[in-house]
């Protein structure tokens, strides 16, 4: 089990498919796979992930020109020394921006 200290702020399910624009169950398929490096907390064994390791993941998937399974089969060999600083911070900045944003755009009627 990791420690919430240990890895600093981690991701869940559903911040991670928005930061990646897919569906949360594409999130879990991959985890699944080990596309996308996750972590297992509390009984129920929910995901979360660690911004380094979604930054490392954008920036293979950039490398292999949208080729999710080539882009963790590179990120599985070797963590190689990627600068992800870039990637981190636009990461950084869009949890930021999504935290903020509504969920809902719409208004209701009244």
């Amino acid at each position: 089990m990791v420690r919430n200290n240990e890895t600093g702020p981690l991701l869940t399910v559903r911040e991670v498919a928005r930061l990646l624009h897919i569906h949360s169950n594409t999130v879990r398929r991959w985890s699944d796979r080990g596309i996308i490096r996750a972590y297992r907390i509390t009984r129920r064994g929910d995901r979360r992930f660690r911004r380094e390791d979604i930054a490392q993941f954008l920036a293979e998937l950039n490398a292999s020109n949208g080729n999710e399974e080539e882009a963790s089969s590179t990120q599985r060999e070797d963590d190689n020394n990627t600068n992800i600083e870039p990637i981190l911070e636009h990461l950084l900045k869009s949890i930021q921006d999504a935290d903020s944003s509504p969920v809902f755009s719409h208004r209701h009627p009244g």
